[in-house]
């Protein structure tokens, strides 16, 4: 980990020395308007810190274009995620990244367009020739959207090393606007080691607000608040964020630092992270707080098996033991990469233990310890079993594992707590046996964490149903023998606005038992258990793409302008992971209008 940060900080310093007082970037700029962030580097996502950062397009489709010269190594086109991607190299060492784009250069849309028709499916994941897409600073690429697993209109935009492809925080590299508010806090949280310190005589978790001295101007605790007591092994975090430009909006802080008295005892950094790390987000929060009330609050605590380098020095782990019958300052220095500081402070009074600290886990009958750091495996005699890596838990937990009930025939393991996060996914397997052979294929493993229940990717080897999962919960086998919905879907021509409560929303004016299809047939593909695996599609026999749009189950074709009069058949066939089978034939009439004829 020393020696890749000391490779990208010499790689940084080679390119242009970029640091808190730089004058600017040496690269020029993705968009040819104002650069808006909306969304910062290292900011709280589910599952994964985000690796870019966000440009407002101002609410209409902008140009994109290469930050510099350079060839594209990689075009991606997907449904979920990134969707519509571009990667490009650069001789600097560096690769720029420019995601849920809506199309692009004319060039690459033919070139996707024909892999596209070669394999007969949608996604695409290309790595061009060195020499097939060479660019030139500011040349157009492509075009903002909201493709992939976005929720509205925008950039987002990336900076990699190309040694490792590791993601490097854009900001110091000068993208943003000019930035002169520093990183805020809204709440401090005070968080005692479990069974190794107290806050308020109790082994858990507060929360406290940080309100504005009327006469101070500075923030702290509430006066009407009782000073905090803590006492043995105790660490803090909060809730904040950054704010970048002029939107209005908290994203990630650059640089966080934990003092108690004059001892800093946390100092976490994010210049880069790979996505071999992402999922460490969930230690970085904290993660019980999260899942119960929604609250991100960010750690000032290295996890006990860390796997991310964005914590650069800290004291016992960013605990600190508290013995002495006196009042501490607790103090948090937060900072952006354009070099804005805050300084909150607290005051905590500190009392000399009075219980035995104990640093073992309890773990009861139904429970088995599992050790962070290293393999281990669990099991249920000959039916269920879980394989943890050395990277699956950030802290050694005790892992409750017990046969829980039925759903139907099968039977349903328990496994765990849902407020315990998890890093690589743990790899687990259930015994078929008690299916009869002849559905063994057809199985699959559902996990239900809390109240959602969802299938799992899942394979069928040598008597076993094998998959792997990133969350702890209740695990069953169920056999899924039903085909994947294919729902033609009606494109009314003309819409109304009504008014829905204090909400004014669209409705269609056109009859939709008899819809028209107005040149754009649209379907909607799902499946409640294994998922789709392929779509395949044909006009008068001949293939054609289907595309999906921002709701992934939704696949659309504009039908051609040179079609011919007349009656033309529409076949959709859609295939699940695990072998079952739908087709829908839609016979259109091209008239003046093309419209579904009933059957």
């Amino acid at each position: 980990m020393t020696r890749y940060f000391l490779l990208i900080f010499t790689l940084i310093q080679g390119f242009g020395g970029f640091s808190q007082n730089s004058p600017g970037p040496r690269f020029g700029m993705p968009m040819q308007v104002p650069l808006l962030v909306t969304a910062g580097y290292g900011e709280i996502r589910p599952d994964h810190f985000h690796s870019g950062i966000d440009f407002s397009t101002f609410g209409k489709p902008q140009v994109v274009t290469s930050i510099d010269e350079g060839y594209v190594s990689r075009i991606r086109v997907s449904a979920v995620g990134y969707g519509n991607a571009i990667y490009i190299n650069h001789p600097s060492g560096f690769t720029s990244v420019y995601a849920h784009l809506s199309r692009f250069s004319p060039a690459m849309d033919g070139y996707v367009k024909s892999l596209q028709e070669a394999s007969r499916e949608f996604e695409v994941d290309a790595f061009p020739d060195s020499m097939q897409f060479t660019v030139k600073r500011g040349e157009i690429i492509g075009y903002t959207g909201n493709s992939g697993s976005s929720t509205a209109p925008h950039l987002h935009f990336e900076i990699r090393d190309q040694f490792f492809e590791n993601t490097l925080n854009p900001l110091i590299f000068g993208y943003a606007e000019r930035d002169v508010t520093p990183p805020n806090i809204s709440s401090i949280a005070i968080i005692p080691k479990k069974g190794e310190g107290k806050v308020n005589d109790l082994n858990q978790l507060i929360s406290l607000p940080l309100v504005i001295n009327k006469k101070t101007k500075k923030k702290g605790l509430s006066t009407k608040v009782k000073m905090p007591v803590v006492s043995g092994w105790v660490g803090f975090g909060f809730q904040g964020g950054d704010v970048i430009g002029k939107a209005k909006n908290l994203t990630g802080i650059y640089s966080i630092r934990l003092l108690v008295d004059s001892t800093e005892v946390f100092h976490a950094q994010f210049d880069a992270f790979s996505f071999h790390e992402t999922r460490c987000v969930n230690a970085y929060m904290h993660y019980e707080s999260k899942l119960k009330s929604g609250k991100k609050i960010h750690q000032c605590i290295v996890p006990e098996n860390n796997m991310i380098g964005i914590y650069k020095a800290h004291q016992e782990r960013g605990f600190y033991y508290f013995n002495e019958n006196k009042q501490y300052k607790i103090r948090y220095v937060l900072a952006d990469q354009a070099g804005n500081e805050s300084i909150f402070e607290i005051k905590v009074k500190g009392e000399t233990p009075t219980f035995e600290p104990s640093n073992t886990l309890d773990v009861s009958a139904e429970q088995i310890l599992v050790t962070a750091g290293i393999e281990q495996t669990i099991s249920i005699e000959n039916s269920f079993e879980a394989r943890f890596e050395k990277e699956s838990l950030f802290e050694s937990s005790p892992v409750k594992l017990k046969k829980a009930g039925k759903i139907g025939n099968a039977q349903v393991f328990e496994m765990g707590s849902m407020y315990t996060p998890v890093n690589q996914k743990i790899s687990i397997r259930l015994s078929a046996s008690q299916f009869e052979e002849s559905l063994h294929k057809q199985l699959i493993v559902m996990r239900k964490t809390g109240s959602k229940s969802l299938p799992l990717k899942s394979q069928f080897k040598d008597g076993w149903i094998e998959t792997a999962t990133g969350d702890f919960g209740d695990f069953w086998l169920a056999v899924d023998t039903l085909p994947p919905l294919v729902t033609h879907l009606s494109v009314p021509s003309k819409y109304k606005v009504v008014k829905k409560g204090k909400k004014k929303i669209k409705v269609p004016i056109d009859d939709l038992s008899t819809p028209k299809a107005s040149g754009i047939i649209r379907f909607k593909i799902s499946d409640r258990l294994s998922g789709v695996g392929s779509v395949h599609a044909t006009l008068n026999g001949e293939w054609f793409l289907l595309s999906p749009g921002d709701d992934p189950t939704i696949w659309t074709y504009k039908l051609p302008d040179s079609l011919d009069y007349g009656c033309h058949i529409v076949k959709v066939i859609a295939s699940d992971n695990i072998g079952n089978t739908r087709s829908l034939e839609l016979e259109l009439e091209k008239s003046p209008e093309i419209l579904p004829v009933k059957k």
